[in-house]
């Protein structure tokens, strides 16, 4: 995907992120902006320069909610996709899509991952526990649970020799064997909630690629939803945001160096936006 087109897919995802923040204010559900999103509504007032998606979080219960009644809830032509009513599903969290909208991959990088609609990226916040030995085998079984999803997923690259391809297929299908359908989205969930019904003092996004020692914070920290300049518009992000994004990424208003500040837009061949 060239650069000239970052303008239009960020114009569409924020099609996408405007629909939920009505659905969301009409329906008294909360959801905040994360990761770089947030760090861009801070240090930017919209997008990160050299960045092109977007990160939205909610409680458990506000997910479940808006993920359980999105068809309700949602106006048309959003929808929001997750293991409950899309399969095979591979995400270990939901994507709110924009059904008018696509994403064409680049097929000299993908060998066959089918294209899907313009989406953002929907995660739930849940419970972790208090003592650091018992989060650390938590957090140990959770990545472990999102490498072997990663493995189901069984994404084949164009670099990859037969052996390679060979080795993948035969993987997936083994996991395929032990975890038919979505039983292993359903084992999953229940592993990733295994806390939310006991009283912790932190929480965070548990299948974030970051560590739950940068991911995870006190609920004081996420607060009530206080508003935040993004691209003219203002969306909810944690009260205490600047706590948060010291934990996640430290010194957060200082910028990377310059040979890192640049899209990765490698992966995507093209666009189709809602003209």
């Amino acid at each position: 995907m060239k650069e000239e087109q970052v303008p239009a897919l960020r114009r569409e995802l924020l099609s996408i992120l405007d629909a939920v923040h009505q659905t969301c204010v009409r329906n008294n559900i909360k959801y905040y902006l994360v990761a770089g999103t947030a760090l861009g509504a801070v240090r930017h007032h919209g997008f990160i320069p050299w960045d092109s998606d977007i990160d939205i979080a909610m409680d458990r219960e506000d997910y479940e909610r808006f993920v359980t009644e999105s068809d309700k809830l949602l106006d048309t032509p959003y929808y929001c996709a997750n293991f409950r009513n899309t399969a095979p599903w591979y995400h270990p969290h939901a994507l709110i899509f924009k059904r008018t909208t696509s994403i064409c991959w680049n097929k000299e990088y993908y060998a066959d991952k089918p294209d899907c609609p313009i989406y953002i990226d929907l995660f739930a916040l849940d419970n972790v526990p208090d003592a650091i030995q018992e989060r650390n085998q938590f957090e140990k079984k959770i990545k472990r649970m999102m490498y072997l999803m990663g493995r189901k997923e069984c994404i084949i690259y164009t670099h990859n020799n037969f052996v390679q391809t060979s080795l993948k297929r035969l993987y997936a299908n083994a996991l395929d064997l032990v975890y038919p359908k979505n039983s292993y989205n359903d084992h999953f969930e229940q592993t990733i909630r295994t806390y939310d019904s006991i009283d912790c003092q932190e929480k965070g996004i548990l299948t974030s690629p970051y560590s739950f020692a940068q991911e995870c914070i006190n609920k004081d920290i996420i607060g009530e939803p206080r508003l935040y300049p993004f691209e003219g518009r203002e969306y909810y992000g944690y009260e205490h945001i600047d706590e948060y994004l010291t934990q996640l990424y430290g010194n957060y208003m200082e910028l990377p160096p310059p040979e890192e500040r640049k899209f990765h837009l490698e992966l995507i061949d093209h666009i189709v936006c809602d003209d």
